[in-house]
């Protein structure tokens, strides 16, 4: 039985693979298994994978035949696992030779700490440049609490945010719960609301080292549609399974998903034709006080002074929450 399940996720990434699958290979830490999940690739990427898995006993590859999306197919490698942890990485991003290794010895060494994550570069795909490391942008987490609830009531400008690829968890932490296969779009974080639920206690440890290369190119998934008319919607989907599976973490997850409309209604991400209909949503989800903040801040944002006037705040905030 290998120590590490190595997960690669991938869809059309018939010029990335490889790239991805070889540093994989290369890692200083050898004692893993690679499972390469592919949600019925359409773009040439099946051959690059049925090479692929020749080249080494570990790697196996679970095709699809028919799309699916992200749920099925990450849910197809969790049911596949063996390993004691598991990592995961998008087929388009890297990892640095010695990721595995040391992410390895942070979870050996604390026996606390359910999930390791570390820093990661950003890098242009077609230039091949070095555009930024992903920690001078965004606020690394301390617990899992900050990466998994994160709001910005106040405009912070050093949010939490942290990459998927990064991720070397516990077996018995990640696998408390699959994908749920209903959701599209926010389907990874109802799993870390319930896997948070399931082991509170558990803890949350921050490399603070590039030990990974995040891709940008014109299909990059993340992050895209959470703010669209379907994102918000599963938003309240994922609210609902929460009361009904998680009921302790209640507090967490309606102050996240009041945030999470706000903005949407702050910043016109949605649909012209929605927001009316949403914004009477948040003023019976969030009550009087938020709905009344909202407007505060959108008149604000009319003006031009809303991060201005929120200046003295988000110096106090940064204060409070200084890396």
């Amino acid at each position: 039985m290998p120590t590490v399940s190595v997960i690669v996720t991938t869809f059309n990434h018939k010029n990335f693979i490889e790239t991805c699958v070889k540093s994989i290979l290369a890692q200083t830490y050898s004692d893993f298994e690679i499972l390469i999940t592919d949600d019925c690739s359409n773009d040439g990427a099946i051959e690059v994978l049925k090479k692929i898995e020749t080249w080494d006993s570990r790697i196996t590859v679970l095709y699809s035949e028919t799309n699916k999306g992200l749920s099925n197919n990450i849910n197809k490698a969790f049911k596949k696992a063996s390993g004691k942890y598991i990592a995961i990485i998008a087929g388009d991003d890297i990892m640095m030779p010695d990721k595995l290794q040391k992410q390895v010895e942070c979870l050996d060494n604390n026996a606390d700490v359910g999930i390791c994550l570390h820093d990661m570069i950003v890098f242009e795909s077609d230039s091949n440049k070095d555009l930024y490391v992903f920690s001078e942008k965004y606020r690394i987490p301390s617990k899992i609490e900050d990466n998994i609830f994160f709001t910005n009531w106040f405009f912070a400008k050093d949010i939490v945010k942290t990459l998927p690829s990064t991720t070397l968890a516990r077996k018995e932490y990640i696998l408390q719960n699959l994908f749920d296969e209903r959701l599209k779009i926010t389907n990874e974080i109802l799993h870390a609301w319930l896997n948070y639920a399931g082991m509170p206690d558990m803890k949350l440890k921050f490399i603070n080292e590039p030990l990974g290369k995040y891709r940008i190119h014109s299909n990059n998934l993340h992050f895209q549609g959470r703010n669209t008319d379907t994102g918000v919607r599963e938003l309240f989907v994922m609210y609902g399974i929460a009361i009904a599976e998680a009921p302790d973490i209640i507090k967490y997850v309606k102050n996240y998903t009041d945030f999470q409309l706000f903005s949407s209604l702050l910043y016109d991400w949605l649909p012209a034709n929605k927001r009316k209909h949403f914004t009477k949503v948040f003023f019976r989800q969030a009550g009087l006080i938020k709905f009344s903040y909202l407007l505060f801040c959108k008149m604000l944002r009319r003006i031009g002074i809303l991060f201005l006037f929120f200046k003295p705040l988000r110096l106090i905030y940064k204060l409070v929450h200084k890396k």
